[in-house]
């Protein structure tokens, strides 16, 4: 739309208007890109920060992983306070208490 009003002004002569015009336009652009980049990078922040780990004993050296690269059979370590990034069995616990998955989190 502001692109026709930029022409209709230079067609009736008013080159002014027609400037001031394309100079929002383009102010407004650039903000819009400007927004999109920091949105970009804020959601690539928060899906670092929300990438479950997993700690998981491996030839009795406790060490971090990303919970998608969990295997079967591997034992893995949960700590209190800490979501635990696969399905897993219990082998052994000291005084736990258990929170399942959401419906909109579990898939099969």
């Amino acid at each position: 739309m502001l692109e026709a009003a930029i022409v209709l002004e230079l067609a009736l002569g008013k080159y002014v208007e027609a400037a001031v015009i394309a100079a929002l336009l383009v102010f407004n652009a650039a903000l819009g890109f400007f927004q999109e980049s920091r949105a970009q990078a804020t959601l690539a922040a928060l899906k670092s920060r929300l990438a479950l780990n997993a700690s998981v004993r491996r030839d009795g050296v406790v060490e971090d992983c990303a919970g998608g690269r969990l295997g079967a059979g591997r034992c893995c370590e949960a700590v209190a306070g800490r979501l635990v990034a696969a399905m897993c069995t219990l082998s052994r616990a000291q005084s736990f208490s258990i929170s399942p998955c959401s419906p909109a989190n579990h898939t099969h």
